[in-house]
């Protein structure tokens, strides 16, 4: 795991703070779920996949502007640095997911605790 920051660049952390500000409010809603945190959970969640998408695109930009300092025989570790950019979206993407599932588990408890009226329409 160390080594996925490492290799991910300084833009592992301001994701994993926004990921983890995300799962927190996920956490919030699905222990009490209250329709005014959506907002705040897609803002979140953007801003997580955002930022990872970030890291990911300044990462293999960096891998690849260097390829005009690498010997011809060489130029494919440009394609080892993209495998580590690509830290960026797989953090991204295990914070958003982790903080779906809790978003799921309000909203089923919002739906649990609906009653469906009968003979309506």
């Amino acid at each position: 795991m160390f080594n996925s920051f490492r290799d991910g660049g300084f833009v592992m952390f301001p994701t994993l703070l926004i990921g983890v500000a995300l799962v927190a409010l996920a956490l919030k809603y699905a222990q009490n779920p209250e329709r005014r945190l959506l907002p705040l959970l897609g803002a979140f969640g953007l801003l997580t996949a955002t930022s990872g998408a970030l890291g990911f695109t300044m990462g293999a930009m960096k891998s690849l502007y260097a390829q005009d300092s690498v010997a011809d025989g060489k130029r494919w570790l440009s394609l080892l640095g993209i495998a580590e950019s690509l830290n960026n979206v797989g953090l991204a993407l295990s914070l958003i997911f982790l903080a779906a599932g809790l978003a799921t588990i309000g909203e089923w408890r919002i739906a649990s605790r609906a009653r469906p009226t009968l003979g309506a329409g």
